[in-house]
């Protein structure tokens, strides 16, 4: 269920930086990388700072592309899902379809109806709580923020998602 832009954490911090380094396929796995070498000291060094962070987030990070396929997904996101990235770049489809196609209750759950995968034509952050299905099969909690990222003629590209597994809140 997706909730306003104005609840919950602020998934657009970082996000410049982020789309400087993958306009040059600065980020290391990137599907459809563009050969561009970082020539620049700064770039280069952003680079290593934001993959530090990056590598020691406790949220999941997902970056997808404009066909909703996922280019990037830090170790947190890794972990959640029980896939690496090169698995879910062979399988070469919407992550949707991967970790978030299936209702507990054994209904199909299309890309469509999908609350963090409409961020993208919406053009819209979107905030909520959803069921992922693991690699294994069971299915979590998770609460995420999904927002678009823009390029320098504001056109949306791609989408940013964090998310962070709920299972045990509360307890």
């Amino acid at each position: 269920m997706a909730a306003p832009a104005d609840a919950g954490c602020d998934c657009t911090a970082g996000q410049p930086a982020l789309w400087q380094l993958w306009k040059v396929g600065a980020i290391v796995g990137l599907k459809n990388t563009i050969s561009v070498p970082l020539a620049d000291d700064g770039l280069a060094s952003a680079h290593r700072r934001l993959q530090a962070v990056l590598d020691n987030a406790s949220y999941a990070i997902f970056l997808m592309d404009d066909r909703q396929q996922c280019i990037y997904m830090n170790s947190a996101a890794e972990q959640l899902t029980g896939y690496t990235l090169g698995e879910i770049l062979a399988l070469d489809k919407p992550l949707h379809d991967i970790i978030h196609h299936t209702h507990p209750d054994g209904r199909h759950f299309p890309l469509s109806e999908c609350a963090i995968d409409r961020a993208f034509p919406e053009h819209n952050q979107m905030r909520g709580e959803e069921m992922f299905v693991h690699r294994l099969g069971h299915f979590y909690p998770v609460v995420f923020c999904a927002s678009p990222v823009r390029d320098d003629a504001s056109k949306t590209i791609g989408t940013i998602i964090e998310v962070r597994d709920i299972t045990h809140r509360g307890t």
